[in-house]
């Protein structure tokens, strides 16, 4: 599966959904444990996620 995700494979994944977006909200009937970036944060009953254009930034390794 990993495979898949890291070369952007086209095909469904069984056990994922991928939807794209700049800005989601989630909202959960009661509270759920949240993390940022690893480390716990709380519980929430509404998360809110927003990704700046631009700012996240992926160095690989060259090929020799």
């Amino acid at each position: 599966m990993y495979m898949k995700i890291m070369f952007k494979h086209s095909g469904k994944l069984p056990i994922m959904t991928v939807y794209r977006s700049g800005r989601i909200v989630i909202d959960c009937p009661e509270p759920m444990p949240t993390q940022l970036d690893g480390d716990t944060s709380g519980e929430a009953t509404r998360l809110t996620v927003q990704v700046d254009p631009r700012s996240l930034l992926v160095r690989v390794k060259g090929r020799m």
